[in-house]
C-alpha cells in the first residue's frame, strides 16, 4: 500500500504540474525526428526487431518502414504489447503507446503524448491561410511547407497509473476513488499545506513519503 500511495502522490504531482505548464509543441508528427531501431513485443510473446520505427503522435501509435525510403506503415495496435525505442519503453494503453515515466516497485506511471488536434484546428482556422485545409496533408510524415510556424503541432499529455496490470486514468476523481478514508484525509491535508507542485524538492519529499 505504501508503494501504491507513493505512486498516487507522484501522479497527482504530474497532473497538477501539467495543468500549470504547456505541454509544448513539435516540428513533426512523430515523437522522434528520425526513425530509429525499435523492439516490439507482441501480445503472444513474439519479439520483432524493426530497423525503422517511430511513434505517430496523431494517435500515439507505432509506425515503421521496411527501408529508409519506403512507405510509412502503421502497426496494428491490437497485437502490440510494448515497445522499446531509443532506450525508452512504451506500453499499450487502450491502443495507444504510453511511455513509462516513473516506476514504483512493479507499478508504473505512464504518459500518452499526442497532438492536440482541437487546438491545432482552432489555430489554423484563425489564420486566413488555412480557411480550407486537408487534415490528411496536415498530418503528413514529411515536413509540410504550408506551415509558417517552426513548431506547428501543439501537444497534449495524458497520464495513467498502471497498478497490478490495471490501468487507471490519472484524474483526481479516479485517483481519489483508490484511497480509503485515512488516505483521503492525508491527501486533503497535503493539498491544503504549503506545498509547491512546481518545486522539485517538494515533489521528491512526497514521492518518498511513507504513511
Amino acid at each position: 500500500m505504501r508503494r501504491l500511495y507513493s505512486l498516487i502522490l507522484f501522479v497527482l504531482a504530474q497532473v497538477m504540474m501539467m495543468a500549470q505548464t504547456p505541454s509544448g509543441r513539435s516540428a513533426q508528427v512523430t515523437l522522434f525526428a528520425d526513425f530509429k531501431p525499435v523492439t516490439v513485443v507482441l501480445n503472444n510473446g513474439k519479439v520483432n526487431n524493426l530497423r525503422y520505427g517511430n511513434v505517430f503522435m496523431k494517435n500515439s501509435t507505432l509506425v515503421y518502414k521496411q527501408t529508409e525510403k519506403s512507405t510509412v506503415m502503421e502497426a496494428n495496435m491490437d497485437v502490440v504489447k510494448r515497445i522499446t525505442i531509443d532506450k525508452r519503453t512504451f506500453i499499450n494503453v487502450d491502443r495507444q503507446l504510453a511511455e513509462v515515466v516513473a516506476t514504483v516497485g512493479e507499478n508504473n506511471v505512464v504518459r500518452v503524448r499526442t497532438i492536440d488536434v482541437e487546438t491545432m484546428k482552432a489555430e489554423m482556422m484563425n489564420e486566413s491561410n488555412y480557411t480550407n485545409f486537408d487534415m490528411g496533408e496536415v498530418f503528413s510524415f514529411t515536413r509540410s511547407d504550408v506551415f509558417e510556424k517552426e513548431e506547428p503541432y501543439p501537444l497534449v499529455d495524458k497520464y495513467y497509473l498502471v497498478i497490478d496490470g490495471k490501468k487507471i486514468l490519472a484524474h483526481e476523481r479516479n485517483v481519489r476513488n483508490t484511497l480509503n478514508r485515512k488516505r483521503l484525509d492525508d491527501y486533503d491535508a497535503m493539498i491544503r499545506g504549503n506545498f509547491n507542485w512546481g518545486r522539485v524538492g517538494d515533489l521528491e519529499r512526497k514521492i518518498q513519503v511513507r504513511l
